[in-house]
């Protein structure tokens, strides 16, 4: 039976860790817990976990290796996922249903034999082993090596489009790999049959789609984008073979300095005429597979091949769970295997990723905690202790941000190929407004691990943006933009871009006030020394403007509220009526800051401002009562609750 692999795709979308919606109850009896020995099958590039034939375990690690030989060969500068693989292979239809959503079974719908759970920090394949032994399913690894191949393109250092990522994914959804040989490219009948019954997108369209378009929202239109995107991939490949050319490659590369569709352009040709030649090749009653050859040889007896606690093939499992929203499910087993041994730093783990699902974060912390005592070699749980942390509404104590950072650290140190945690620890020092430089160090060190994730680029930009260098925080993001996957993130970008914009324009402005302050200071201390009057030039020194590190601060208020005496020495605004008032008291100089100038009281005292009080203007060189209640933010001494204002006294005439 051949299995209805889109299908079953679309129905595991919600399976992403990101997602916290609540889970709706599911009548569904609690699975029985593991009885059956486990082992652990390690290839170079793969982990196997399975409950069943050791051999089987070797082989389905074996077809992933040799598909990651295939694609780089074909696709030379690919690199390996950023996030680990595990496979999960049961021995049948019964385990296979206990860990895949019950409504994906039931009268007419098809028999499926593998599942893809993508999580925010691992993808998780689930794979029933009787499938792989039986010649009635032609496709059984299918879905792994569809979404195997999507994760492979979005390693390019370039950005990929959407059709190209999807058209992939289709093209080697139908591979056979063998020993020595492998078939690519048979034909996916259900695009097939779309294809052949509808009128085709332009290509142009089919290029240029993404999150913000109909080709990607809507139903019926996204059907045949994807349906096209295997067409356009089948020939491109096929062709290039056949004719010894080289254009898919071509056009991936010209992707570095070209939008998609003028990079289609200057690679295929007019668009027009290239859209005829694929609508003649849909109608084609035959298509080519290619056969290939696997020169990368994997021997699958050097598989490191070692038993595994039960706790930990549960604990697999109960993840599963919890990434399928069977909370309760997974709650009743993680509950038995604690009792059973309270020690179990497996399944505190999966307990605090449960707690964590369903909003339960001080539980999370709790269970994750726990889990890092009794067991800190395991670097998904430093990092989820980190992030989860990280997130907390309530800012942490010192003590707390050193822990965050610790397991953020640690989670390097045991994985270095993990992105999320180089992200999660350079979150922590922009939260922090310290180590900028650092933080754009951690965010291009995630992005070269993994350079399709749009929040590396975007959380990059903060930290060059936090350091004032708002040029490369621009050229960050609007690359960052490309890769947005969601209408969500496409307005963040635009969001942010626009910031950058305002302080960029904003530092010209004050760079150039004291450039000129600073021409008119060397022009006094060149006619000192030459014993002239400077008393004119002096009139016309402005005092400098004070430039924050952080352009829009927002600094929290603690405590009760306070007054201090001063001189104002010089008063920097921002275009979004946020204040700054460096205050000289006695032989210092504090800085106190509003949000907004227009809610503060200010009054003159003795003395009537010229016509209406201008605080960014007519401050300076005045006396000055602040009242203000103390911040958290290091370089802001209070935030301004009112301002009382008096002139200087004149100085005695001689």
């Amino acid at each position: 039976m051949v299995t209805n692999m889109r299908t079953l795709r679309a129905a595991v979308v919600a399976g992403c860790l990101l997602s916290l919606a609540p889970a709706l109850p599911r009548p569904r009896p609690l699975p029985m817990m593991f009885k059956a020995s486990w082992v652990r099958i390690e290839s170079p590039h793969f982990e196997v976990l399975t409950d069943g034939d050791p051999d089987q375990g070797r082989e389905i690690a074996a077809q992933l290796e040799r598909m990651r030989a295939m694609f780089m060969e074909m696709l030379p500068g690919i690199k390996d996922p950023a996030l680990p693989v595990q496979i999960l292979a049961v021995k049948n239809k019964r385990e296979f249903m206990d860990l895949t959503p019950p409504d994906l079974f039931g009268k007419g719908k098809p028999d499926y034999v593998s599942f893809l759970m993508p999580t925010a920090e691992r993808t998780e394949f689930l794979v029933r082993l009787d499938s792989v032994a039986d010649s009635n399913y032609l496709y059984p690894y299918g879905v792994i090596y569809s979404a195997y191949a999507q994760i492979l393109i979005g390693q390019s250092s370039v950005h990929i489009p959407d059709w190209l990522t999807y058209g992939m994914g289709e093209f080697y959804e139908t591979a056979e790999i063998g020993n020595h040989n492998a078939v690519i490219g048979k034909v996916n009948r259900d695009n097939l049959e779309i294809l052949q019954n509808r009128a085709l997108l332009p290509v142009s369209v089919v290029i240029s789609a993404g999150v913000n378009t109909p080709e990607w929202n809507r139903t019926d239109r996204r059907e045949l984008f994807d349906a096209e995107s295997w067409a356009l991939v089948h020939y491109l490949l096929t062709n290039d073979q056949q004719e010894h050319t080289h254009q898919l490659q071509t056009y991936i590369a010209r992707l570095a300095t070209q939008a998609p569709e003028a990079a289609a352009v200057s690679t295929f040709g007019d668009l027009d005429q290239f859209q005829k030649t694929l609508v003649g090749y849909t109608r084609h009653l035959a298509f080519t597979a290619m056969a290939v050859n696997v020169s990368t040889k994997t021997d699958k007896k050097t598989y490191i091949v070692e038993p595994i606690p039960l706790e930990r093939a549960e604990a697999t499992r109960a993840d599963f769970m919890v990434n399928d929203e069977r909370f309760t499910d997974a709650r009743l087993q993680l509950e038995a295997a604690l009792k059973q041994d309270p020690s179990d730093a497996a399944a505190m783990a999966s307990m605090g990723l449960l707690e964590w699902r369903q909003k339960n974060d001080e539980a999370a912390r709790h269970w994750y905690q726990q889990s890092i005592q009794l067991d800190a070699s395991d670097y998904l749980t430093q990092y989820r202790f980190g992030r989860l942390s990280l997130e907390s509404p309530t800012p942490g104590s010192a003590t707390a941000d050193a822990a965050i950072e610790s397991s953020f650290r640690a989670a390097i140190k045991l994985n270095p190929q993990f992105a999320p945690a180089y992200d999660g620890l350079a979150r922590l020092f922009l939260r922090q407004r310290q180590h900028f430089d650092e933080a754009d160090s951690l965010e291009l060190q995630a992005i070269t691990l993994d350079p399709a994730q749009f929040y590396y680029r975007y959380n990059a930009a903060i930290a060059l943006m936090d350091a004032q260098k708002f040029d490369a925080a621009t050229q960050v993001l609007t690359l960052a933009k490309t890769y947005a996957k969601t209408a969500e993130e496409t307005s963040q970008a635009d969001q942010m871009l626009s910031e950058i914009a305002g302080y960029s324009a904003e530092k010209a402005s004050v760079d150039k006030f004291n450039q000129q302050a600073a021409a008119l200071r060397q022009r006094e201390a060149a006619l000192n020394s030459q014993g002239e009057d400077t008393s004119a030039t002096a009139a016309l020194v402005p005092v400098p403007i004070l430039v924050r590190t952080d352009p829009n601060p927002k600094p929290k208020p603690v405590g009760p509220a306070q007054s201090v005496l001063g001189q104002v020495q010089s008063v920097y605004c921002s275009g979004t009526n946020g204040m700054d008032i460096a205050l000289n008291i006695g032989d210092k100089t504090s800085v106190f800051h509003s949000d907004d100038y227009f809610k503060v009281a200010f009054t003159a005292v003795n003395f009537t401002p010229k016509g209406l009080l201008q605080p960014c203007q007519q401050l300076e060189g005045l006396n000055a009562k602040i009242d203000f209640v103390p911040s958290t933010d290091p370089q802001v001494a209070g935030v301004i609750v009112a301002v009382h204002l008096t002139q200087p006294k004149a100085k005695p005439k001689p």
